[in-house]
């Protein structure tokens, strides 16, 4: 996850902010067929690349590296369509050649999309060195 070359759509949060995540049903949605928007306090990006890896799981297929440099914890809002509920493909176009089409309000919006338009932030998929644990050899109890 890294900053975009804008400003990030993230409001510094005060510290004394008891810090969490969770749905908000009253909050406004971007584009319609949207899951609930998730309101965020007091999250830093480590805790936001590590709750989005679960919250958008059905996306995410690997780990999320913070790398925004972004320091503190943050306040936003983020919401995506779940990802079932995006059309694959776009209907046949019923208009004849040469018909003025107005266009049509997007269906919804994949996680990417919205980490990068709602919070001004990226998900890049990268080659990185994490740590892992190998456990080479478990001794067993010996039989009696």
């Amino acid at each position: 996850m890294t900053a975009t070359s804008g400003k990030p759509k993230l409001v510094q949060a005060d510290e004394s902010e008891r810090s969490g995540c969770k749905p908000d049903a009253n909050a406004p949605k971007p584009v319609t067929n949207m899951g609930p928007m998730i309101s965020c306090k007091n999250t830093s990006m480590a805790e936001l690349a590590e709750n989005l890896a679960r919250m958008a799981n059905a996306y995410i297929d690997h780990p999320i590296v913070d790398a925004t440099e972004l320091q503190g914890g943050w306040n936003f809002l983020a919401g995506w369509t779940p990802k079932g509920m995006l059309q694959s493909q776009p209907p046949p176009n019923p208009n004849p050649p040469g018909a003025i089409v107005e266009a049509s309000e997007p269906s919804g919006i994949s996680v990417f999309e919205a980490v990068q338009r709602e919070l001004g932030l990226k998900l890049v998929k990268q080659t990185r060195s994490i740590p892992v644990i190998v456990v080479d050899h478990v001794n067993e109890k010996p039989r009696e």
